[in-house]
C-alpha cells in the first residue's frame, strides 16, 4: 500500500526515480519499487544535518546532492529522513515540494 502511494509520487514528478523513508539508523520504512539509496547514505545524511544545525543558523531541515547522474534531496522529519532521488535534470524546488507534501500526509 504504501509503495504504491510512493509510485504514484514518483509518476507526478518529471525526472524522479525514486523516494524511501527510513530511519535516523537507515532502516527502511518504506520505498517505491525503484531501488533509491543505500542505508549508509541515509546514516551519513543525519550526521551530516546534526552537524549543520551547529553552525548557529537554525536548525538544519534538508540537504541537496548533486551527483554525476542522480540529485539527492533528504530531509529530515525527526525521527524519520525522507529521501528522494532524481536524474540530473531533476527540479530541486519540485523535489522539495513533494517532500512537504509527504511529511504532513496522514
Amino acid at each position: 500500500l504504501m509503495q504504491a502511494f510512493l509510485d504514484r509520487v514518483v509518476e507526478r514528478v518529471p525526472h524522479m526515480l525514486g523516494v524511501m523513508v527510513a530511519d535516523r539508523e537507515g532502516v527502511e520504512l518504506a520505498r517505491s519499487t525503484a531501488p533509491v539509496a543505500h542505508a549508509s547514505m541515509t546514516i551519513t545524511f543525519a550526521m551530516a544535518s546534526e552537524q549543520a544545525s551547529k553552525l548557529r543558523l537554525g536548525r538544519n531541515e534538508s540537504i541537496t546532492s548533486f551527483f554525476d547522474n542522480c540529485v539527492v534531496v533528504q530531509v529530515d522529519h525527526a525521527p524519520l529522513v525522507l529521501t528522494l532521488v532524481s536524474t540530473e535534470e531533476g527540479n530541486v524546488g519540485a523535489m522539495l515540494d513533494v517532500a512537504k507534501d509527504l511529511m504532513c500526509s496522514p
